[in-house]
């Protein structure tokens, strides 16, 4: 995160990680977490945050502006931090063919899907 950054909301997601294979997981790995008493020990699967949307920053809201120039400031203001903090992969598309293709490869990866979005 760059210096300056009081606060802050991303549009994000909890994904568990492989850290030493730098890897997806299933999703279904996080149902198996303990929910009550849970100690250091007991969190074997590592989570790491995927942020894809910058919302708010600053004491500014950003919802008002476009993806491009809320994607330009996440990328920006923060970076990958030791896999704990990860900028989700984009592809800006033009036709199905192009989205299809990054599913696939985003299937090949791990991930469950793609989250699409309009630019403008």
């Amino acid at each position: 995160m760059q210096p300056g950054i009081d606060n802050f909301i991303l549009d994000s997601e909890l994904v568990p990680y492989d850290i030493v294979n730098n890897k997806i997981l299933s999703f279904a790995l996080l149902t198996q977490r303990s929910r009550k008493h849970v100690t250091a020990e007991d969190l074997k699967t590592k989570i790491s945050i995927f942020a894809f949307d910058l919302l708010y920053l600053n004491n500014d809201s950003l919802l008002k502006e476009n993806l491009w120039f809320r994607r330009d400031k996440l990328h920006k203001t923060f970076s990958q931090a030791n896999d704990h903090l990860q900028l989700v992969k984009y592809k800006d598309a033009d036709s199905f063919e192009e989205i299809e293709g990054f599913l696939a490869e985003s299937i090949k990866d791990c991930c469950e899907g793609l989250m699409v979005k309009t630019l403008d």
